[in-house]
């Protein structure tokens, strides 16, 4: 199975008269969801008592960050929700016929070969027809480099 990420987005919630934001509520949900495989990237929010699950950007899954409990590792219901809810969204998400499998080296390479092969515009005309201009091909950038760099490489 490749790595698959998410983000938990926390907003702040109140603990001893003090608004702040706290991850020691995520602790189980962070620990259950890395031994699956996960990576997680926590991002703090400005939505007090709220904890939103995002997936390939989006929000799968979304609860009162009090609702878990504090420093437990999947000791609680919500956490046991959230896991299936991530299970059954990267199932869904993540699957073969929602991912396309493109490989940009073979398909660089048969895009290139077919701007090789392809005919120009003159091999449509007459022969007594002349273009005025014609699209030049793509800039090689070795030798663009080589002809123009600094410091006057190409006047040796």
């Amino acid at each position: 199975m490749d790595v698959r990420f998410i983000k938990l987005h926390y907003g702040p919630y109140e603990y001893n008269g003090f608004i702040r934001h706290r991850t020691q509520r995520l602790h189980g949900v962070i620990h259950c969801l890395t031994k699956l495989g996960y990576q997680i990237e926590i991002v703090p929010s400005l939505h007090i008592n709220r904890l939103f699950i995002e997936i390939s950007g989006k929000t799968i899954y979304s609860c009162n960050i009090q609702h878990l409990s504090f420093n437990m590792e999947f000791d609680d219901d919500v956490c046991k929700n959230i896991t299936k809810a991530v299970e059954e969204a990267s199932r869904r998400i993540f699957h073969d016929k929602n991912v396309s499998f493109y490989s940009p080296a073979s398909k660089g390479m048969k895009a290139i070969q077919a701007i090789n092969d392809a005919t120009k515009t003159a091999d449509y005309l007459d022969d007594n027809v002349k273009l005025w201009f014609e699209i030049p091909k793509p800039i090689d950038p070795v030798k663009e480099f080589e002809e123009y760099s600094f410091p006057f490489l190409h006047l040796n």
